[in-house]
């Protein structure tokens, strides 16, 4: 038995065992991944024969997570919002008048 169909005989069960607790698979919803160095396809269907959506990345925890590994648009999002954040607290940082303990309170949040 080769790979795809043991995922494919995988999926059937863990489908099966949540059914049997009352749940349901959308497959309209439920996305699958290849993780590979190449562009791979690989078709799983539901009980139902309805195929499952491919996807090349999906966020997970904040993080964006892609087929073939590289992370580099997320860790470009995650500077990208520090950067925002940072120059939203600029402002109280260069205002003269501005209490050392709110300055704290900024910084603290970041």
């Amino acid at each position: 038995m080769n790979s795809s169909a043991k995922l494919q005989e995988r999926f059937g069960e863990w489908q099966e065992a949540l059914e049997r607790k009352g749940l349901k698979v959308n497959a309209d919803k439920t996305e699958t991944m290849v993780c590979a160095r190449t562009a791979e396809s690989l078709q799983i269907t539901d009980k139902n024969g309805k195929a499952l959506k491919q996807v090349e990345n999906f966020k997970y925890l904040g993080s964006v997570i892609h087929a073939q590994g590289g992370n580099e648009e997320d860790i470009t999002a995650r500077i990208a919002a520090a950067w925002k954040n940072g120059k939203s607290c600029q402002e109280c940082y260069v205002i003269e008048g501005c209490p050392l303990l709110l300055k704290g309170k900024y910084t603290e949040q970041w």
